[in-house]
C-alpha cells in the first residue's frame, strides 16, 4: 500500500529483501517460514535538481537502529506481489479454505514463476486436496530448480508415502536427513514431548536450544516460559512470555501472550 501511494505521488520505489535469521512457526501440521522485506522511497521520477541520495527513506517496522545494520538485496516488484499472494494462500491453508488457498497460490505463481516458495505452497494445496499427481509435478519442478530445497523434498516424500511408494519415500527422507540433520523446530518438538511426560528440566533445555538457533518464533519463547514456570522460576518465565509477545506475528497473538504475562505477574507479585 505504501508503494502504491508513493507511485501515485511520482516517487521512486525500491523493494528490498532482508537477510535475517530464519523464523519457523507451526500452525497445526503446517510448518511456516517467515521472510522480511521493506521498501525505500526516493526522489520524484524525472527530478534532475537533486542527487539520488538527497532524499531516501526506508519504510520498515524494525526500529531505526536495527535497520542501519540490516543487509538487504533489491528485488523485483513481481516478487513482492507473489510474496503477498503466497502469504494469503498460506493464511487460507491454515484456516482450511483450500479453494481460496489454491486461487491465491496459482496467482502467486503467475505473478512470479521463479518464486519457488509459491510453487511449494501450490504443491501443498494439491497435496491437501489429494491431487497427488499434480503435487508430485510441482515438487519435482521446485527440486529441479533447487535440488536442496528441503521443504519440497519433505513434501515430495509425503507424496510418495501416500502413493504407497515406500522405497522412494525412504530414499527421499534419507536425502533430507543428509541435508537437514536437525530440521526446523526439531528441538521445539522434542521439548513439547518432554512437556507431555512432565520432564520440565529437559523441556526447558530443549526449548532454550531451539531459541538459541536463531530468531525464535513466539511459541518457542512461550513454551520456554511455561517450562520455567513449572520449574518455579517465575522471573525467567515472565521474561520469556514478554519475548513471546514481542515476537508475535499478529495482534491477537500478541494480546494472548500479553494477557498470560499479566496473569503471571498478578498472581506472583512480590
Amino acid at each position: 500500500m505504501t508503494a502504491a501511494f508513493a507511485r501515485e505521488l511520482g516517487l521512486q520505489v525500491r523493494y528490498q529483501s532482508a537477510y535475517l535469521e530464519e523464523t519457523w512457526t507451526r500452525r497445526g501440521d503446517l510448518l511456516l517460514k517467515s521472510g522480511h522485506v521493506n521498501i525505500t522511497l526516493g526522489q520524484r521520477i524525472g527530478d534532475r535538481t537533486a542527487s539520488p541520495l538527497q532524499f531516501s527513506m526506508t519504510i520498515d517496522f524494525l526500529p531505526p537502529e536495527e535497520l542501519r545494520n540490516l543487509k538487504t538485496i533489491e528485488v523485483r516488484e513481481s516478487l513482492i506481489v507473489a510474496m503477498f499472494m503466497n502469504n494469503r494462500s498460506v493464511e487460507a491453508l491454515v484456516q482450511g479454505r483450500l479453494d481460496d488457498a489454491y486461487a491465491w497460490a496459482r496467482e502467486a505463481v503467475r505473478a512470479d514463476p521463479w518464486f519457488l516458495a509459491a510453487q511449494n505452497t501450490l504443491g501443498v494445496v494439491y497435496l491437501r486436496r489429494g491431487a497427488l499427481a499434480q503435487a508430485n509435478t510441482v515438487f519435482e519442478y521446485v527440486l529441479a530448480a533447487d535440488p536442496e530445497d528441503t521443504r519440497a523434498l519433505s513434501n515430495l516424500a509425503e507424496v510418495a508415502t501416500r502413493e504407497g511408494r515406500d522405497d522412494r519415500a525412504a530414499r527421499l527422507r534419507a536425502r533430507l536427513a543428509q541435508l537437514e540433520p536437525e530440521p526446523p523446530l526439531h528441538f521445539y518438538n522434542l521439548g513439547l514431548a518432554a512437556m507431555q511426560r512432565e520432564d520440565f528440566r529437559a523441556a526447558r533445555d530443549l526449548f532454550a536450544k531451539e531459541a538459541a538457533r536463531g530468531d525464535a518464533a513466539a511459541d518457542v519463547h512461550y513454551w520456554l516460559g511455561v517450562a520455567y514456570y513449572r520449574l518455579g522460576d517465575i522471573g525467567r518465565a515472565a521474561r520469556e512470555l514478554s519475548r513471546a509477545a514481542e515476537a508475535s506475528a499478529s495482534r491477537s497473538e500478541r494480546d494472548l501472550y500479553s494477557a498470560k504475562l499479566d496473569w503471571l505477574r498478578a498472581h506472583h507479585a512480590r
